[in-house]
Formats: C-alpha cells, sequence, structure tokens
C-alpha cells in the first residue's frame, strides 16, 4: 500500500528519507487513481501491514494479518486491519487502523493542515497482480458490485422458485 503526502515544507531530513519520488510511480498508478488530488508536490509513503492485533490473532480467520473489509447491506460498515508499524520518527507506537495510519502520517508529513484526516479510499493504494497501484476505492467498489450481485441473484432466485411454485398450483 502507498500512502500519497502533498508537497513537505516543515518536514525534517529524516522524514523526508522515508518518501518515495513521485516520478518513481508515474507509471505505476493508474490514472484514474489521482483525479481527486490537488496541485502540489505529491511524495508516497510505503506503508506495510504488520502483525495481528492481541484478538486478531486468537481468530484462525484473522490470525496472520491482513486488512478486511466489513459489509453490512450495501455500504461498508468498515475497514479492520493488522497494525501499521511505522519509523520512530513518525510515531512511537503502531498504527492500530488504516485511518490512524493517515492520521499519523498526516500530522508528521503535512503539518500546515488544520486537520489531519482524509479519505483513505482515496489516498491509500494497494498492488494490484500487475505492476499497477490502485486506490483503495477500486477494492471497495468492487467488493460493493460483487456484494449487490449476490443479493440479486438470491432474489432472482427466490423469485424463480415462487414463480414456479405458482404454475405447479
Amino acid at each position: 500500500m502507498q500512502l500519497a503526502v502533498k508537497e513537505f515544507e516543515g518536514v525534517s531530513k529524516e522524514k523526508q528519507r522515508y518518501l518515495c519520488d513521485w516520478k518513481s510511480w508515474t507509471t505505476d498508478i493508474v490514472p484514474f487513481g489521482i483525479k481527486h488530488w490537488s496541485s502540489g508536490q505529491v511524495r508516497f509513503f510505503p506503508l506495510h501491514l504488520g502483525a495481528a492485533t492481541v484478538r486478531q490473532a486468537k481468530d484462525p480467520d484473522q490470525k496472520a494479518g491482513g486488512l478486511w473489509m466489513i459489509i453490512e447491506g450495501r455500504r461498508v460498515k468498515a475497514l479492520q486491519s493488522s497494525r501499521f508499524d511505522l519509523p520512530e520518527c513518525t510515531s512511537d507506537n503502531p498504527a492500530t487502523s488504516l485511518n490512524h495510519a493517515f492520521t499519523l502520517l498526516s500530522e508528521a508529513y503535512e503539518p500546515w493542515r488544520i486537520s489531519h484526516t482524509g479519505s483513505v479510499y482515496d489516498r491509500i493504494f494497494y498492488k494490484g497482480s500487475g505492476k499497477h497501484w490502485f486506490p483503495l476505492s477500486t477494492l471497495r467498489d468492487y467488493e460493493l458490485a460483487q456484494h449487490d450481485q449476490e443479493i440479486a441473484l438470491r432474489l432472482w432466485d427466490a423469485f424463480l422458485e415462487r414463480m414456479s411454485g405458482a404454475k405447479a398450483q
């Protein structure tokens, strides 16, 4: 995953050494992934999933760590993740979620901002099966579409079952 950070005035040289230059990523990021970014200098911070939390380690499905999208109805209810280990110059403690990592990194690399929140779906990227990086919104939208199709299929099957039962009567 990659976190996009804009401009870095007032960011120490120590913190800057963890950033990847925009030019090294221009051919790897899908063009629609940067449509919402404002103008200014863009850098990337490599963000890697860490170990499972204590609670996750007790769950056989989550003990290896990872990122989980919790869908309820037709909406994403939550994103759950393992911890994210960040360099000491950005935080003494690991981030406990994607949003927490985003906030900590924004505080470290975007000190001029009043609020250190943003959409992790637009500013955090994952590597697809090829060489391209996609915004997390791509994965969210795909999962929601899959979920919608499952709902539609169940409704269609129920409709067909009722119709075939109505014909038999």
